[in-house]
């Protein structure tokens, strides 16, 4: 995704009247990598699997159910991958808004992206011939639409018919079969001109599947449906299975249906006798993931679970499937943390690390389960610390981060939300039930050791010196008060209101750094609040957002803001009092958290994944003292960094000095530096 560029919020509304130069960025921001993120498509052709992971479509060879293996991937897509069909050497990835995306598979390790139609917000496709048949949302923009693709390279849209929302669709033997609550039939033998030819009164049609004459409509609140649809111009019923739970999508393979059934899994069903269905298996995933899409092939089930990959199920025996394979895929990541070599993120309902030793190169070296569903987390020491949505704080050893371990966990009671650790005790903000301290001196067996009852609801935490500051949202139990409220605990059995600032509202996340505070505060952005006196902080800057800012972490002189739809904003904070735009990156979706070592951010997005992102340049990054130049003020800051190779980078902010990421400062890192220095008042010598 390409940098973006936006003038100040005061000059957004004079757009219409004036035009306003872009603003230069003065941070480059560059993705280097991405991982993972949210999986809702999955179809198998042969021996390989085709799965929509984030925003890519990751392609496994599955010739070994019990160990689907890794092949190749398409470049990060502009959208998460809502559906995916394969004909021939080539994928068809549904990316929602952005279009329909055709790719070059013929070499699957190394797929190429080829022509793109954007015609509409593409929910569902399927391929027939040279023709590709979409399911494109929206009230009054949506509908059926037919796309030439005998031109990879150039798509082009021959026919359309005009429907609100559409969900799914299939085609067969010149129809397509298009769900929009019911079940419509087109003839589409004249692709320039599709022609509606038949209904089947469905419930809140989601998708649907065919096979012989059959068409198989998952129901979304009323389970399974079948229709004959011999004759496509009147289908009738022939038999349902009212299923619990929601029902988003059916695969169908000789005898047998598998209906993917959102956080219910996958309930098998009998369909040799299509007037009555019989649920004979379920494949649970209550406590594992929500299953969206799923395929089956040579009785094996490929379910896509949003939350963690796929799971592979060998359903020969359909009354008891059994998992034998999983490929992890990272879900939505409502955390990102990082020890320098390592990054740890998660969310619902696992986690994972990273190993982050080239930023460009992430590779995913351990994983952990979890009790629930994970809001934020800490890392102190050998322990990351995770703060589980009803359920409280669990301990993780990461001792060994191959082998993340459960140490301990502490129920505090409510909705737990965030977490800061401080030597031997953990602070958790615990929603209504204000902030909770957890002894954790020994994380097998974690204490309650006080609560602070807050103004608002709290969210947001920080510990710095022998305070803690907690961003509070409304809360109506105790009225409509919010803020940020610091509380003195140098005695933390013992924990003490010293002072609020009232102009914080929602307080999502909060850092602090020197005498001031950053506050992630939602839809009102970013406010900077001087805490050098904690009987009495007071907002010293704000800096409007477009979207609501979920996460903040310091840079430099910079602030980075995770905003939901915008992505990752930088913000210059030299001036506490007046911070301004320094540069921006359009993630692929919803920005939720963002973590900072040396000079790269990672960037938790819950439709994108894991994003490794570099920050400026040689020039910004040898500016140590960030006046304009390279100078010898910058090369002595250098020079106390510079350890030799596989030396550990030391003392404290050397790791900005890793200008190359290879955790250490060295030779390569000194030639760069060298490169740029250009002395007092000059321009730096590179870029």
């Amino acid at each position: 995704m390409p940098s973006f560029q936006r003038a100040p919020i005061a000059l957004q509304a004079a757009v219409m009247v004036v035009v306003v130069a872009a603003t230069q960025a003065d941070v480059k921001i560059e993705m280097v990598a991405q991982w993972g993120g949210p999986s809702y498509a999955v179809t198998v052709e042969g021996n390989l699997a085709y799965l929509g992971l984030g925003p890519r479509v990751v392609i496994l060879d599955v010739s070994d159910p019990s160990a689907p293996r890794f092949v190749g991937q398409t470049e990060v897509l502009p959208s998460l991958v809502k559906d995916v069909a394969v004909s021939g050497s080539y994928v068809y990835a549904a990316i929602g808004s952005e279009g329909l995306q055709v790719v070059d598979a013929s070499d699957p390790s190394s797929p190429v992206s080829l022509g793109r139609y954007t015609g509409g917000s593409i929910q569902a496709v399927a391929v027939s011939g040279q023709y590709a048949y979409l399911a494109a949302d929206g009230t009054t923009t949506g509908g059926l639409r037919i796309v030439d693709v005998s031109n990879p390279a150039s798509p082009t849209q021959v026919g359309s018919y005009p429907l609100s929302r559409p969900t799914g669709v299939a085609v067969a033997n010149s129809y397509a079969y298009v769900t929009v609550d019911d079940l419509l039939v087109f003839d589409v033998s004249n692709p320039a001109s599709p022609t509606q030819v038949g209904l089947y009164s469905a419930s809140q049609a989601e998708g649907v599947a065919l096979s012989g004459p059959y068409a198989y409509v998952a129901q979304y609140t009323a389970g399974l449906a079948i229709a004959n649809v011999s004759n496509p111009g009147s289908p009738q019923h022939v038999g349902s299975l009212p299923l619990s739970g929601y029902t988003e999508a059916v695969a169908v393979a000789g005898d047998y249906a598998y209906v993917a059934n959102w956080s219910g899994g996958v309930k098998i069903v009998d369909v040799s006798n299509p007037s009555f269905p019989v649920q004979v298996g379920w494949y649970d995933t209550s406590t594992t993931g929500s299953v969206l899409a799923v395929a089956a092939s040579g009785g094996y089930v490929y379910a896509a679970k949003r939350e963690q990959g796929l799971d592979v199920v060998d359903a020969r025996n359909p009354a008891v499937p059994v998992r034998v394979g999983l490929y992890e895929g990272g879900g939505f990541p409502a955390y990102v943390l990082t020890s320098g070599r390592y990054a740890f993120t998660g969310g619902c309902p696992a986690g994972h690390v990273l190993d982050i030793a080239d930023p460009a190169s992430l590779r995913v070296v351990g994983h952990h389960a979890a009790s629930g569903c994970v809001n934020g987390a800490a890392l102190s020491g050998d322990y990351l610390y995770l703060a589980h949505s009803y359920t409280g704080l669990e301990i993780v050893n990461i001792s060994d981060p191959a082998a993340p371990a459960p140490a301990g966990a502490c129920d505090t009671g409510d909705d737990a939300l965030r977490v800061a650790v401080r030597g031997t005790y953990a602070y958790v903000t615990d929603w209504y039930l204000g902030l909770q301290v957890i002894d954790v001196s020994d994380p097998a067996s974690p204490q309650w050791a006080a609560t602070c009852e807050t103004a608002g609801a709290a969210d947001g935490v920080a510990v710095a010196g022998s305070y803690a500051y907690v961003g509070g949202m409304n809360n109506s139990s105790h009225g409509p008060r919010t803020g940020l409220e610091v509380f003195d605990v140098s005695d933390p059995t013992q924990p003490t209101f010293r002072g609020m600032c009232s102009e914080v509202m929602e307080g999502r996340d909060v850092v602090v750094s020197g005498p001031y505070a950053y506050v992630a505060d939602g839809s009102s952005g970013l406010q900077i609040v001087a805490v050098s006196d904690p009987a009495a902080p007071v907002r010293v800057g704000t800096y409007p957002t477009v979207h609501a800012v979920q996460g903040v972490a310091l840079w430099r002189n910079y602030v980075c803001l995770a905003e939901w739809t915008t992505g990752l904003e930088i913000v210059d904070v030299s001036n506490p009092t007046a911070p301004t735009w320094a540069g921006g990156y359009d993630t692929v979706g919803l920005s939720y958290n963002v973590a900072v070592f040396g000079n790269y951010a990672y960037v938790g997005d819950q439709t994108g994944g894991f994003l490794a992102l570099r920050l400026g340049s040689p020039a910004l990054w040898s500016d140590f003292d960030i006046d304009g130049d390279v100078d010898l003020d910058d090369f002595l800051r250098f020079e106390a960094c510079l350890a030799g190779p596989n030396q550990p980078v030391a003392p404290a902010g050397c790791d900005e000095a890793d200008f190359d990421a290879d955790h250490d400062t060295d030779l390569a890192d000194l030639l760069t530096f060298q490169a740029c220095f250009n002395g007092p008042s000059q321009s730096p010598a590179c870029e």
